[in-house]
């Protein structure tokens, strides 16, 4: 990935990437990885401008209370003709990171990235790709 003043180096997203992971083994809520990351894990090249991840409602709250030294913004409505979600951002290792409250997670469209643990699910244009971690 090339770097310039709007996208973060890679060695500041596996950083970032790093933490998020030990956030999610701690507090044992389950995430979906989507957005760019996503969509790299299935051969995209475009550059991460963020790591964004669906997080089940009941968890986003404990996940939240988990990370506020590094809790920026939120958790606020956002709508428009894309999307309707809540969702907060977090800043580690120089990366934005956003953390969508869903429902429920998806569990359609299963196709395997990677291994038996890793899930890439498959969504229309509007709403992107999403990684799916168990």
């Amino acid at each position: 990935m090339e770097v310039s003043g709007t996208y973060p180096a890679d060695k500041q997203v596996a950083e970032a990437l790093r933490w998020i992971s030990e956030v999610r083994a701690r507090t044992g809520a389950q995430y979906q990885v989507v957005g760019g990351l996503a969509a790299r894990a299935y051969g995209a090249t475009r550059p991460l401008i963020d790591l964004d991840f669906y997080v089940p409602a009941q968890d986003l709250p404990r996940v939240l209370a988990s990370v506020r030294d590094s809790w920026v913004w939120g958790p606020e409505h956002f709508r428009d003709e894309n999307w309707d979600l809540t969702f907060a951002k977090l800043k580690k290792h120089g990366v934005q990171i956003e953390l969508a409250r869903r429902k429920e997670l998806d569990t359609t469209a299963r196709t395997p990235v990677g291994g038996s643990t890793r899930t890439l699910h498959s969504m229309t244009p509007k709403r992107g790709w999403f990684l799916e971690w168990r």
